[in-house]
């Protein structure tokens, strides 16, 4: 599969060299995406014994698709993956909403995979922004391009898990906004963690949209059951 090419100023492919990914490895050892154990040399993504328990599904939400419940194991891995300092779940994570939602990355192949963006406090308080990790892996993956830059967080909102949904849509209404000169591409893949009521990708479709998007769905990691 190969992305097509956009001018949105700012496009990325992922790829890292194999040496630089033992490097990497070695520096920094790998944790199972379920369970958080150590990886082997051999393992990838999730250990020998939970990929055997490990199920693998699909969670469709109105323009989107999600590879996951928001509960159990799976609920407790995102958390890891956002709050734990665990950004190595993107490759399993990327993995599975590939499986999940061919549909999305092959037929309907996006121009670009946009990640929602976080505000810098939060990105420092991190030190990545697991959306944008995500992305990444997707890219690396599936050969279609990423922009971790075109939409912009333009205040950092209050958490999303603590509000209703009438709360949740007032708390992110102009949060976004594109990169200052961009070109949107006509088919853009939003990339995110958790679905709960929609309001994050509603708010950035609307963004992208009025900058010339023509089609915007979505993927996540999870979905919240009460969205269901």
């Amino acid at each position: 599969m190969t992305g097509k090419k956009q001018n949105t100023g700012l496009l990325f492919r992922a790829g890292r060299p194999a040496a630089a990914e033992l490097f990497c490895r070695w520096l920094y050892p790998a944790h199972c995406a379920m369970c958080d154990g150590l990886l082997g040399r051999t393992e990838k993504g999730i250990c020998t014994s939970c990929r055997q328990h490990v199920s693998r599904g699909r969670y469709p939400f109105p323009g989107g698709t999600a590879a996951f419940p928001y509960k159990g194991v799976y609920r407790d891995a995102v958390r890891r993956f956002k709050y734990g300092g665990r950004p190595e779940y993107a490759a399993f994570f990327a993995d599975a909403i590939i499986c999940a939602a061919p549909e999305l990355l092959s037929v309907r192949c996006p121009d670009v995979l946009v990640p929602v963006p976080i505000h810098r406090d939060r990105f420092r308080e991190r030190g990545y922004n697991q959306a944008e990790e995500l992305a990444r892996e997707l890219s690396l993956q599936t050969q279609i391009p990423y922009d971790p830059g075109l939409v912009v967080r333009l205040r950092n909102t209050k958490p999303q898990s603590g509000l209703d949904p009438d709360g949740r849509r007032k708390n992110i209404q102009g949060a976004f906004s594109v990169r200052r000169g961009a070109e949107v591409p006509k088919r853009v893949l939003i990339v995110d963690d958790i679905r709960t009521t929609g309001s994050t990708i509603a708010e950035m479709e609307k963004v992208l949209t009025a900058h010339g998007a023509g089609e915007v769905r979505a993927v996540c990691i999870c979905l919240a059951a009460d969205d269901r």
